[in-house]
């Protein structure tokens, strides 16, 4: 069937018609948007859709592109639907398009494709942020165009006439001038408005930003799972997207290691995250200024094998690289990339250098890990040191804000905390983490202020058997601090130092609020501890004879494991 193009626009306002480089892929996210069930979909993007195919030059499409014309013609009568008589009915509206109606065959077809497409799986927050995103910049580039071109006739006009009206040629082409001026300015506002402000008062403003508050609030998918359920709820469900988290410890507490297992849960529990650009593969940066690749690399194969004494000389290439893929991706969506850079060569700004590298090369990052944040560099000069960590901070906070992410790092507790933990450890009590307080970080006050949230681990070994614990303790979260889970302790595998006991696919829990809990569950005898002592009065191992001896002689391996 041949199409038909109906005129329905004066030619005052066709001139105005913008010719947008629309991809069909785009386009057939735009249909099925009125279709998502998903709350993003809602009608303040509904009326951003329906302002930019008003712009569209609709003619031009019908003459040289039929396909993208068709998805023009729907969407065009979709919005008038939604947005104009207030109806929100998808198949009512889609079902007087297709029953016999102008292009009714072609719009069948083409329904019954993007159908094919999107049916299986709704559109998720993260692809209705990157529509949301795709809209705007849409608009505001067909705004461009049209005033480029009369900017163009403005000095084409000046070049050609002659001097008797060049001054009102000079007053047109400044108004063309002022009129980018306050577009820019408009642009500008009206992203502060829809990113960082609203006002009371006007009941538009207070509407949006309460449906974006109540959709954030409660949606799962804009935070990335752990391995841990307790230390899931420990983070309010996971680490949420434009948060600032810092983990604090003492040398040699096992940062390094809680970082890159952070990562690596990243990709293993969040199988099925998208990105936000449906043309890119998600992915979980983890930068280490710590570790050189082929260190992580074997940090990483450690963390797949069940003990320490497994190594990567019993595989061949090609099975090292299978079971390192397989036991981390589990065929899932996300990859995982893994960049180094040497001690205080890399600062925010160039880490923000890697992300839109990535990008280029058809990756987004989802979650950033940086191991870690006293070793990056300033993006501003600072003598003192406290400040120059203050400044990181803020780059790492404005990162996690920008790219929409959750951002990762550590940092060391001071040297009286760390005088703590050598005390505690030389007395075999056990329990460290809860030794911590906010004060073990006065050294770096200015990161703290800038970090969303913030907690305290530590690793020990439990010398009386050899096996290790790893303790977590939040101390700082912005906002309502709601979550149940305050302090915890996680056994590791038997003999493996770089991979912690793990229950996010189990129906019981790995973790335990008093440490003694698990050391009586791996049969050690204990006591209660009627002095308090170092304990505060908690249990304390009763099999003391020659433990100083033990802890002296602990081997080097044992402890480096951990590091």
């Amino acid at each position: 069937m041949a199409l038909k193009y109906k005129n329905t626009v004066t030619k005052k306002y066709e001139k105005l018609r913008i010719r947008y480089k629309f991809k069909l892929s785009f386009l057939q996210m735009l249909v099925f948007t009125f279709a998502s069930r998903n709350n993003l979909a809602n009608k303040k993007l509904f009326s951003k859709i329906y302002e930019l195919i008003e712009k569209t030059d609709k003619e031009y499409y019908f003459n040289n592109d039929p396909n993208i014309y068709i998805h023009i013609f729907i969407l065009e009568h979709l919005c008038r639907d939604f947005v104009i008589k207030g109806l929100r009915d998808f198949n009512l509206s889609t079902e007087k398009l297709e029953s016999g109606g102008t292009h009714s065959e072609e719009i069948t077809e083409f329904l019954d494709t993007i159908f094919e497409i999107y049916e299986k799986d709704d559109l998720s927050d993260s692809e209705l942020l990157y529509i949301d995103k795709e809209l705007s910049d849409h608009i505001k580039w067909g705004k461009v165009i049209t005033m480029s071109n009369t900017l163009s006739d403005d000095l084409a006009e000046i070049q050609g006439n002659s001097y008797e009206r060049f001054g009102e040629s000079i007053e047109k082409f400044y108004d063309t001038i002022n009129d980018f001026h306050a577009f820019g300015s408009e642009v500008r506002a009206k992203e502060l408005a829809e990113d960082s402000g609203f006002i009371i008062g006007d009941k538009n403003s207070v509407l949006d930003i309460s449906e974006d508050f109540k959709e954030r609030e409660k949606s799962e998918s804009l935070k990335i799972k752990t391995g841990i359920k307790d230390l899931n709820k420990m983070l309010g469900g996971g680490w949420e997207a434009g948060r600032l988290y810092v983990d604090y410890s003492f040398s040699g507490g096992w940062k390094s290691g809680f970082l890159l297992n952070s990562a690596i849960w990243g990709v293993k529990y969040n199988p099925d995250i998208k990105a936000k650009d449906p043309t890119k593969k998600p992915c979980i940066l983890y930068l280490t200024t710590e570790n050189r690749t082929h260190e992580t690399f074997g940090r990483i194969f450690s963390y797949t094998v069940e003990n320490d004494k497994d190594f990567a000389n019993n595989y061949s290439t090609e099975e090292l690289a299978e079971m390192v893929d397989k036991r981390i991706r589990k065929d899932g969506n996300a990859h995982l990339v893994v960049k180094y850079r040497e001690k205080n060569s890399i600062s925010p700004r160039g880490i923000e250098a890697i992300i839109e590298d990535l990008e280029n090369q058809g990756y987004e990052v989802m979650f950033a890990v940086i191991d870690y944040l006293l070793t990056l560099a300033s993006d501003h000069f600072a003598e003192a040191e406290h400040i120059r960590l203050g400044h990181i901070a803020d780059g790492l906070s404005n990162l996690a804000n920008k790219f929409d992410i959750p951002v990762l790092s550590a940092m060391q507790v001071t040297r009286y905390a760390e005088e703590k933990i050598d005390n505690a450890i030389g007395k075999n009590d056990h329990g460290l983490v809860r030794l911590f307080t906010r004060g073990d970080v006065s050294e770096s006050k200015r990161i703290i202020n800038n970090t969303d949230f913030a907690l305290f681990t530590a690793s020990e070994e439990i010398v009386e058997n050899g096996r290790y614990v790893l303790g977590f303790k939040s101390f700082k979260k912005r906002g309502k601090d709601t979550y149940k889970v305050k302090q915890m302790y996680v056994p590791f595998i038997k003999d493996n130092g770089m991979r912690l006991e793990e229950d996010f696919s189990l129906a019981g829990k790995v973790t335990h609020s008093d440490v003694y809990d698990i050391i009586d569950k791996w049969g050690i005898s204990t006591k209660i501890s009627l002095t308090g002592g170092g304990n505060n009065g908690r249990r304390k191992s009763a099999n003391n004879s020659g433990l100083m001896e033990v802890i002296n002689q602990k081997s080097t391996s044992s402890l480096g494991k951990l590091i």
